[in-house]
């Protein structure tokens, strides 16, 4: 059974992506929740991550379900 994504959480969350990993830290734990897991669509790395994938065909698996 497949589990509802919150659509606030950004779906690159659980990838483990370098770009996002700076992000990870105490130090930056107020970018944590209100880009990863607030507004991620104002986020940078998002828009990057996002074009670069349609660019090369791929689609966000939240986006797709």
């Amino acid at each position: 059974m497949r589990e509802a994504h919150d659509a606030r959480v950004c779906p690159y969350f659980h990838a483990n992506i370098q770009q996002c990993s700076r992000r990870f830290t105490l130090e930056h734990m107020s970018e944590v929740f209100e880009f990863c897991l607030g507004d991620h669509a104002r986020c940078n790395i998002y828009t990057e991550l996002t074009i670069q994938g349609e660019r090369m065909g791929c689609v966000v698996l939240a986006q797709a379900g």
